[in-house]
């Protein structure tokens, strides 16, 4: 029984990072797009005879898309690689330093016309996950969100929706019945289509790409919960409850950046 359990929740896992393949191949083909173009063109002002008088002051604007592309890309194939490897013991992951590199992996599977926003509170801290299933149930979150603003209508034909990721301390209500003291709650909110609490409670149940099933059994291995809440016509919040790992004063919040880091 453990085994077939075992079993369905790897072709589970397989099926979610399947799903999201292609709009990570798609950020990764528009990174070396832009990595190649501006290799070209440098190539074309070397090849000049004599070399153009006006190269060095050209050549900086070639090579900061390209460190630029490269560096995301690193980052977007680290994670990506990271989210496949569900296996292994849990660790402590700073979400000052973790939250704004993930932001790489979830404008890639947001798309280009969702604005992402990353807030982080002043006690953020750390958590104890195991780091690929910490990934891959971000992500989920974040296909989620997507489908969200996908199916709603009230948006023009500019920027499509807003996904908000935001981390803080979790308050006494969040952790009330779970074991342990400390925790931190990681929220992922969009202005989609919404949801009325009778189908939030729903979708905690349903597995699959319009579920939150496996969302919910990696805050259930962690020792923590998720906890979903929405409003018809407003939007969803999806919140993970999870154990903290220390803390450390700081505070950050930056509007992620579609063409930086």
């Amino acid at each position: 029984m453990k085994k077939n359990g075992a079993r369905a929740s790897a072709t589970s896992r397989a099926l979610a990072i399947g799903r999201m393949s292609a709009p990570v191949s798609h950020e990764l083909n528009n990174l070396l797009g832009a990595i190649l173009a501006n290799a070209e063109l440098i190539d074309r002002l070397g090849r000049r005879e004599p070399l153009s008088v006006s190269a060095p002051e050209i050549l900086p604007s070639l090579v900061a898309p390209i460190v630029r592309s490269a560096t995301r890309a690193g980052l977007l194939t680290r994670q990506w690689l990271e989210m496949s490897l569900i296996d292994g013991p849990a660790q402590a992951i700073e979400l000052l330093d973790e939250l704004p590199a993930c932001a790489v992996l979830l404008e890639a599977l947001l798309g280009p016309r969702i604005l992402l926003r990353v807030d982080l509170a002043p006690d953020a801290g750390s958590i104890e996950v195991q780091r690929g299933a910490w990934l891959l149930a971000l992500a989920d979150a974040a296909a989620n969100a997507r489908r969200s603003i996908t199916r709603s209508s009230g948006h023009g034909s500019g920027r499509q929706g807003e996904v908000h990721l935001h981390a803080r301390r979790a308050w006494p209500d969040e952790s009330e019945g779970l074991v342990g003291t400390d925790f931190a709650t990681i929220c992922l909110s969009d202005d989609g289509a919404g949801i009325s609490e009778e189908q939030g409670v729903a979708l905690l149940e349903v597995e699959g790409p319009d579920g939150f099933a496996g969302l919910r059994a990696f805050c259930l291995r962690t020792g923590g919960r998720v906890l979903l809440r929405g409003t018809p016509g407003v939007g969803t919040a999806v919140a993970m409850v999870l154990p903290a790992a220390g803390r450390r004063a700081a505070s950050r919040m930056y509007l992620a950046d579609p063409d930086g880091l």
